[in-house]
Order: C-alpha cells, then structure tokens, then sequence
C-alpha cells in the first residue's frame, strides 16, 4: 500500500492500513488528549471515518496525511466537548506530550542521557514539540505536517529548526 492515493476494497486492506499507521496515530493523538484510552477511541473512529469515505467513493491523495488530520480534528473536537475549551487549532494547544525515550539495554543511550533528552523535548512549546515529533519520530515529510498542523511548510521548518536548536543547547 503506497503513501499517496488510497485503494480501500476490502476489510483486509483497511486491516492493512490500520496495521501500518494505527500505532503512529496513537502516540500523536494521546499526545494531545493525554489519554490512552481516549486516544485509541479516537483512532478507531479515524479509521471508520476513512473507511466510510471510501464507501462514499471520495479518493484521498495522500492518506498518512488524511489520517493525521482527521485524527488531529477529532482530537480537537474532544477537547472542546469534554473541557470546555475553546480551541480551534493545535496554535491554542496549551501542552503537547511525547512518548519519553527509554534507555535499552545494550544500547549506546545510556538511562540518565534518555532522562536528559526526555527534559529537554519535554521543555519545547506544544506546537514545537508536535512538529519535531512528526518530522523526527514519525518521519513525516514537512509538506505533511503543514497539512496536518494546519501552517505552511516554513513554519514546520522554523518549528524543528527551533528544536533542534534548543536540544542541541541544553544536550550539547
């Protein structure tokens, strides 16, 4: 299954696709809501949403970026209804969090420099730390990420610059 134009004909292939992106839109998603079982439900709902798409027979471009901003929006509707807050864009996200980096065993990242990495993303603005998620973490391509926060792609650039910037500073 390609990243661009999306082909739904069969549960299978929507299986497929869940089994590929289903984990990378739990980690955005719980990143905004900040719960698991919240984010899986909305998840889940993203995937039906695309499903029920195809059955209308709207074609989606690029489907990564189509998931992610179906999730971001149905992520946004949560916050509005369950806190009472009126946000309209991840701009408004007061906090954004990301899944902390363990040390393994083994491995060349030792306990206390994951705990100092885990600091210092942890210190980035809410919309920072999204865009370094998406670009670093996720893999995503800028164009994507604007798309899916909503800004232009320079935007996207200055917000990981920025991070890596400051992580650069504070882990030298």
């Amino acid at each position: 299954m390609s990243n661009s134009a999306i082909d739904l004909r069969s549960l299978s292939d929507l299986r497929a696709l869940m089994d590929r992106y289903s984990d990378d839109l739990f980690l955005f998603v719980r990143g905004i809501v900040h719960r698991a079982e919240i984010a899986e439900e909305i998840v889940s709902e993203t995937f039906f949403r695309i499903w029920r798409r195809k059955e209308d027979g709207a074609g989606v471009e690029n489907i990564r970026a189509f998931l992610f901003v179906v999730a971001r929006n149905l992520s946004i509707s949560y916050l509005r209804r369950t806190r009472r807050v009126r946000i309209s864009s991840l701009d408004e996200l007061a906090d954004f969090r990301i899944e902390p980096v363990e040390a393994e065993p083994d491995a060349d990242l030792d306990e206390e420099r994951a705990e100092a990495i885990n600091r210092a993303v942890a210190a980035l603005p809410a919309k920072c730390k999204m865009a370094f998620l998406l670009a670093k973490v996720q893999g995503l391509k800028y164009a994507e990420i604007a798309r899916i926060m909503n800004v232009s792609e320079l935007t996207v650039k200055n917000e990981v610059a920025y991070a890596l910037k400051k992580l650069r500073a504070k882990l030298g």
